[in-house]
């Protein structure tokens, strides 16, 4: 019973990170994602609960995340200099890169604002293993 309800909470609490790192937490009830992970803690399984949310974050930037940043990453970039008009592709080249940092910059401050609001949901499972003496870092 104790697996089903962990699976059974997970799928919602997963769900609702998955919700924080696509930008669509407006419609999320912080106040029962908390709860849902008070839940997992108080059952003794927030190692449990830490090991899923680190998988479910790392899927989330190699599958996402890694895919739009390097698909901002033009041929401009990383093709030698072949052309004879060197100051338009000095110029193209700049553009190119002024795009990727700018998408670079973009997903680097979408996943910090993410986790933000991650460790907020999950706060309570940090002092809870502080209590227990159990230190872990999110």
């Amino acid at each position: 019973a104790n697996t089903e309800d962990f699976d059974s909470i997970w799928t919602v609490l997963s769900s609702s990170l998955t919700e924080i790192n696509t930008k669509n937490a407006s419609t999320l009830a912080f106040e029962e994602i908390y709860r849902h992970a008070y839940k997992i803690v108080l059952m003794m399984r927030a190692p449990d609960l830490y090991e899923q949310v680190k998988q479910l974050e790392q899927d989330w930037l190699k599958t996402n995340v890694r895919t739009l940043v390097t698909d901002s990453i033009s041929s401009s970039l990383v093709r030698a200099q072949k052309s004879t008009d060197a100051q338009d592709q000095s110029s193209e080249r700049r553009e190119a890169g002024e795009k990727f940092l700018t998408v670079l910059k973009d997903a680097w401050e979408d996943h910090q604002l993410g986790m933000g609001m991650v460790t907020d949901v999950l706060m309570y499972m940090v002092s809870s293993f502080t209590l227990y003496g159990i230190s872990i870092m999110l």
